[in-house]
């Protein structure tokens, strides 16, 4: 019960490694809170022992729950990022925003594992979707405006531009042909429209460059899926008509 995989940092997969030790260390953290046990200080690298390539929670620093624990196993997870990773990849847009969201006192262990962060490439494209058949009213899609920064977007996927992917010029020559009535609008909301048309235009016509699209689409539009996804928690976001 006490062991999950390492979480040393470096290696040749880093970017799947970034969502695998977070993970699979917070469903240890959960495991643990299932069975009225918790964990002090998460953090210190004190608390962790290796057992060959295996991660272990030291026995010492587990005990029995008791009435007074309010820390979740997301916020534990929230301390240990803090403290040792996000210095350590300072330019990894989604990590400080999956940090930001384990902070949210209202969100649950499904919540945790079904973000954007710590999904596959299948997940997170199907996520695109779903979040925008959500039909947002407009008060929350200029709430996501003001706090999601997608700006110059569309100049990226520029189709006369020669370092425009393919498959994105090939969305943008398809709209211009058929001259689709404001079909991107130049928002945030707008670059989910594109994202999400994207994942079909991949899935139907590109089977072979399927693989990367969803590194293509996080380069493209960075922050995106997981600032959309953490809004759908965030009560300002939530709240009202409009």
């Amino acid at each position: 019960l006490l062991r999950c995989c390492s979480l040393a940092v470096g290696s040749h997969r880093e970017d799947e490694e970034r969502k695998r030790k977070p993970r699979d260390l917070y469903d240890l953290l959960e495991r643990l809170w299932d069975k009225n046990m918790t964990v002090d200080d998460v953090h210190l690298s004190g608390t962790y022992g290796l057992n060959g390539d295996m991660m272990q929670i030291k026995p010492s620093h587990v005990r029995v729950r008791n009435l007074g624990d309010a820390r979740r196993p997301s916020q534990g997870l929230a301390d240990m990022i803090f403290h040792n990773i996000l210095n350590r990849w300072t330019n990894d847009v989604e990590l400080s925003h999956f940090h930001q969201f384990l902070l949210n006192t209202n969100i649950c262990k499904e919540d945790v594992l079904n973000h954007p962060f710590l999904g596959g490439s299948g997940a997170r494209e199907g996520m695109y979707k779903e979040l925008f058949r959500r039909n947002f009213t407009q008060r929350q899609k200029d709430w996501l405006q003001n706090n999601i920064n997608t700006q110059g977007w569309q100049v990226r996927v520029d189709p006369a531009d020669p370092n425009t992917d393919f498959g994105f010029r090939e969305i943008m020559i398809f709209q211009k042909i058929n001259k689709w009535a404001q079909a991107f609008e130049p928002n945030t909301w707008g670059a989910l429209h594109f994202a999400k048309i994207a994942v079909s235009h991949y899935h139907e016509h590109d089977p072979v460059g399927r693989p990367q699209l969803d590194a293509k689409l996080k380069d493209l539009l960075p922050g995106l899926l997981v600032g959309v996804y953490g809004a759908t928690f965030n009560p300002d976001f939530v709240k009202g008509p409009g």
